[in-house]
C-alpha cells in the first residue's frame, strides 16, 4: 500500500503524483529515497553468471558491470549516473531471464532502484533501458494474464506466478508503472522501437486490467486482487496518453461499476478507485461520460461526499469535483445532484489537511455563484423554447416552488409548451417534461385541474405503455403527483 512522508502531508494531489511539478513523490512500500541493498529471503542472484559466455552465446553482462551491481547492492545510497546504469543492468537481465527466482530478485531490485517515483525513473531510465523493460514486462504480463491457461512457450510453470504470490504482484506495480513513466518522461527521446514496444506493454497491461475488473461482482470480489490491480492502474494512468487509450476502452465506465464494492474494501480501495477517477477528470474528452446516465459518475460523486470519513479520501473527492466545475455541464448536475448541501456539512467539519479546507471553500464558493444562475427562469424559458430539457437544477422542486408562479405568464404558455414536449421523440426530454408536469401539478394552487384543462394529465397517462423504461418510470412518477390530493402529507411519510 502506498503512503506519504510526513514532509509530504500538506502537498496537493497535483504535487504527490508529479503531473504539475518537477517531482512526484509518492512512495510505494517504504521505499526510501535513495537505493539500497535489496532485502529478500531468496538466495541472491550469481550476477558474476551472466558474465560468462555461453557455448554458442555471448556473455549477458561484462565483469564491470557485475562488480557495479554488487557494489550498488552492498551501498546505502548511489548517484544518479550509476542507478542510470544499474537499472540498465537489471533490465538487461530481467528481459533475458526465464527462471522465477532470478525474476523476483530483479525485480525487487529494480524496485528499490526505481522507488515508484516517476521523477526518479525519468532521471535514471535510458531509452535502451525502456525497451528492455517494456519487452520483459510485456512477457511477464502476458504469462500473469494466462496463468489459468496453458503454459506459453518458453515460460515455466510456476506458482509463483499464481495469485497471491509477492512475484507476481511485483510484475503487476512494476508493469503499470513502467506504463506510466512517460507521464514526466519526453516520450519524442523515445526510439521508434521503444515506442512500439511501450505501446505493446501498454495494450497487454490495460487488457488484464479490464479482464480484472470485468469479472468482479458483489457477488465475486477478491479484495486483494482489486486493490492489487487498482494500485497498479492508478499508476498508468498517471500519463496522460494513457488516459486517452484507457477513455477509448471504457475503463471510465468499468470504475464507474465499482462504486458498490467500496462498502467491502478497505479504505485504501475506495482511494485509489477515486484517485484513477481524479485522473480522469483531468481529460475534457472524459467530461461528457461523467454525465452518462449509465455511469451515473456524478451521482455517485456527491453520494459520496458525506459518505467518507477517511480525509484522505475526501481530499481526492473534493479535487474531483473541483476538476468538473471547469464544465458547464457537469457543474449544472452537481447543484441538481445537492452537492451545495453536502459540501456546505462537510465544509463543518475540522481537517487536519488544511487543503481540504481551502479547497472545499473554492469549489463551494463555485456553486454557489452558478447556482442563482442556473435556477433563473429565463435559462428555463430558453431551455423550453430549444425543444431540449435536460436533468439539472431547474427541474428540481426547489425551482418549481420558487418559479410556479412565473406560469402564469399568458395564460400558462409555458406549461402548454411543456405539454407539447411529452411528445418529443428524446427520452430524456419527455422523462424531464414528465417530472415538471408533476411538480407543476403540486406546487401550484389547483395545478392537477389546470393541466387536465391542457390536456396534460391524459397524455402522461398515455407515456405508461412506452416502450422506454425510462419513459415509464417518469410518467407513473408524474402521474402518482397529478392524481393524489395530499401530496405534501404522502412526501412527509
Amino acid at each position: 500500500m502506498s503512503h506519504i512522508n510526513k514532509e509530504q502531508k500538506n502537498q496537493t494531489l497535483e504535487d504527490l503524483l508529479g503531473l504539475n511539478v518537477p517531482a512526484d513523490r509518492i512512495v510505494i512500500g517504504a521505499v526510501d529515497a535513495n537505493p539500497k541493498a535489496v532485502q529478500s529471503t531468496l538466495a541472491p542472484v550469481n550476477w558474476k553468471k551472466y558474465a560468462v559466455a555461453g557455448a554458442t552465446d555471448t556473455a549477458l553482462l561484462t565483469e564491470q558491470q557485475v562488480e557495479l551491481v554488487e557494489n550498488v547492492q552492498k551501498s546505502e545510497s548511489v548517484d544518479k549516473e550509476t542507478n542510470s546504469k544499474y537499472v540498465d543492468i537489471i533490465a538487461t537481465v530481467l528481459a533475458a531471464e526465464k527462471h522465477n527466482d532470478a525474476i523476483k530478485e530483479c525485480l525487487l531490485a529494480l524496485e528499490s532502484a526505481l522507488q515508484y517515483n516517476n521523477t526518479v525513473a525519468a532521471s535514471v531510465l535510458t531509452d535502451s533501458a525502456m525497451n528492455k523493460l517494456c519487452s520483459a514486462f510485456t512477457y511477464l504480463m502476458g504469462i500473469v494474464s494466462s496463468i489459468n491457461s496453458p503454459t506459453p512457450e518458453g515460460a515455466e510453470a510456476d506458482p509463483a506466478f499464481a495469485k497471491k504470490d509477492s512475484t507476481r504482484s511485483l510484475i503487476i506495480r512494476l508493469a503499470g508503472f513502467v506504463c506510466g513513466v512517460s507521464a514526466v518522461c519526453d516520450r519524442e527521446s523515445l526510439s521508434e522501437e521503444t515506442k512500439e514496444a511501450k505501446e505493446k506493454l501498454c495494450k497487454v497491461f490495460l487488457e488484464f486490467v479490464i479482464a480484472t475488473f470485468a469479472s468482479v461482482s458483489k457477488d465475486h470480489v477478491d479484495e486483494e486482487e482489486s486493490l492489487l490491480v487498482m494500485h497498479a492502474l492508478s499508476m498508468f494512468l498517471r500519463c496522460k496518453e494513457n488516459r486517452m487509450t484507457a477513455l477509448h476502452k471504457d475503463v471510465l465506465k468499468i470504475l464507474s461499476r465499482l462504486f458498490d464494492l467500496c462498502a467491502t474494501n478497505a479504505v485504501q480501495f475506495e482511494y485509489l478507485l477515486l484517485l484513477c477517477i481524479w485522473l480522469f477528470s483531468f481529460v475534457p474528452e472524459a467530461a461528457p461520460l461523467f454525465r452518462v446516465k449509465q455511469y451515473n459518475l456524478v451521482t455517485e460523486l456527491a453520494h459520496s461526499l458525506n459518505t467518507y470519513d477517511s480525509e484522505k479520501v475526501i481530499r481526492v473527492v473534493v479535487a474531483i469535483v473541483q476538476n468538473l466545475i471547469k464544465h458547464p455541464a457537469l457543474t449544472e448536475e452537481l447543484i441538481s445532484c445537492g452537492a451545495i448541501r453536502k459540501l456546505n456539512l462537510l465544509n463543518q467539519r475540522v481537517f487536519k489537511d488544511k487543503d481540504i479546507s481551502e479547497t472545499l471553500k473554492v469549489v463551494i464558493d463555485v456553486l454557489n455563484a452558478n447556482y442563482d444562475v442556473l435556477t433563473s427562469f429565463d435559462l428555463y424559458v430558453k431551455e423550453l423554447a430549444s425543444g431540449v430539457l435536460r436533468r439539472g437544477p431547474r427541474h428540481t422542486d426547489d425551482f418549481w416552488k420558487e418559479n410556479v408562479r412565473a406560469f402564469e405568464f399568458e395564460d400558462f404558455k409555458y406549461l402548454k409548451e411543456l405539454i407539447a414536449l411529452l411528445a418529443s421523440a428524446d427520452a430524456e426530454t419527455v422523462c424531464v417534461a414528465c417530472g415538471d408536469i408533476g411538480a407543476f401539478a403540486v406546487f401550484y394552487p389547483n395545478g392537477r385541474k389546470i393541466v387536465a384543462q391542457f390536456h396534460g394529465k391524459e397524455k402522461v397517462m398515455a407515456l405508461m405503455v412506452s416502450e422506454n423504461a425510462e419513459v415509464v418510470d417518469a410518467a407513473l412518477s408524474a402521474c402518482s403527483r397529478l392524481l393524489i390530493q395530499n401530496w405534501e402529507k404522502v412526501e412527509k411519510k
